[in-house]
Order: C-alpha cells, then structure tokens, then sequence
C-alpha cells in the first residue's frame, strides 16, 4: 500500500475531514484499499464517522465495494449499529439487497429509524438548497448529539 492511502485511510478512521480533503486534493485514488482491503469509505462506516463518510460519499467513493470478508460499507454501518451512517449511505443509492442474510435481521430492525433519518437529511439538504443555513447547523448539532447519546 502507498503512503497517499494509508493516509487517507488513517484519516478517515480518526474522522479527519480535513485531512481527507487534502488528500483527495492530491489525487488520491478514492477507492484504493489498505492492507487488509478496507476503503476509506469502509472505515469510516466501521467506526461510525458521519463527516467523513459524508465527505467521502460526496467525493464519488464506490458506496458498494467490498473488503475482504466481503462487506460493504452499509454492511458494517448495520453491524455496527450506525444508522447515520446507513442513512447517508443508502440515500446516496448503496445497495441493500445484497446486505448478508446473517445481518438482515439487523437491518431490518432498524429500518425505521434509518428511514427517519434519511426523511431528516432529505428535508435539511431542500433547506439548506433553499438557504436556510441555520436550520443545516441545527440538524449537524442534532446529529451529533443524537450520535454521542447512543455511545
């Protein structure tokens, strides 16, 4: 693996958004993959970094590669209970119909909540089109708050 991933990788594992910009401002290849396969994008799902999933979704990161156990990152934002994640994830069109069948059941308890979610994000990004920015911080503290409660 070259250092230009590994940064990237690192960054998005510690939710360095910003460090992520740089790196993908240097041509990083988006998708490339660390040592044990993992994207960026997948790690950032893993350890639940909504930033930087965000910013790695908006930067045209493949939403349905895979690692090496063969999950993607919707899988393991499932298996690690980040709804946020799976919210911005799925909205942005990841496929779910390929989520394994041992975690199904998983999804689909949380279908509900992850649709509530992405009602939320759907009507904050109209918003923010619509230049309702203060609403856009108001949601962004939401979600934060709403992310640290489940720690």
């Amino acid at each position: 693996m070259n250092n230009l991933v590994e940064n990237f990788t690192s960054s998005a594992q510690k939710d360095n958004v910003l460090g992520l910009k740089e790196i993908i401002s240097k041509g990083v290849n988006i998708n490339g993959k660390d040592d044990i396969g993992n994207t960026a994008l997948i790690i950032a799902t893993f350890f639940g970094n909504k930033d930087s999933v965000e910013l790695l979704v908006k930067a045209k990161a493949d939403l349905n590669i895979q690692d090496e156990a063969n999950r993607s990152a919707v899988d393991w934002a499932i298996i690690r209970g980040h709804v946020d994640c799976a919210a911005i994830l799925i909205l942005a069109g990841a496929d779910t119909e390929r989520i394994e069948k041992q975690y199904r059941p998983m999804y689909d308890s949380k279908r509900e909540e992850i649709a509530e979610i992405c009602t939320e994000i759907k009507n904050t990004e109209k918003e923010f089109k619509e230049g309702r920015l203060e609403k856009q911080r108001n949601f962004r503290a939401f979600a934060k708050r709403r992310v640290s409660h489940k720690k």
